[in-house]
């Protein structure tokens, strides 16, 4: 996703940018400056997994790949395959995706996929 204005947020090809926070420094700045925001490589893949996870068509598992140049951490997988056994999630063809119940809940969902990367230190 981009973003544009104060204080707005970038994740694009798994990186991180952000535009200066007060309006003033923000109009102030050259066009199109944006501060790099580094992130380790548990941040980005939960960051991907919120925001792909927010989609109704969710994510594809080679797109995940690609992006973040990572496979999904076992405990992830393991995780997302406990979910779709409860109907929360729906693997199907590579592609993941919270199902409409999933989304009622989609807090509780996208802690439960991300908990092991929120603790997990690099």
């Amino acid at each position: 996703y981009a973003g544009f204005g104060a204080g707005a947020h970038s994740f694009i090809a798994g990186d991180r940018f952000y535009c200066n926070m007060s309006l003033e420094s923000y109009i102030s700045s050259p066009p199109f400056c944006y501060n790099y925001d580094e992130r380790k490589k548990s941040d980005k893949i939960v960051e991907y997994l919120m925001t792909s996870l927010r989609l109704i068509q969710g994510f594809h598992l080679e797109h995940f790949r690609k992006t973040l140049d990572a496979e999904l951490p076992f405990e992830v997988a393991e995780r997302l395959n406990k979910l779709n056994i409860k109907g929360l999630v729906e693997i199907k063809g590579g592609n993941i995706r919270v199902t409409p119940p999933g989304l009622h809940v989609f807090d509780s969902v996208i802690y439960e996929i991300t908990e092991p990367l929120i603790l997990k230190a690099d």
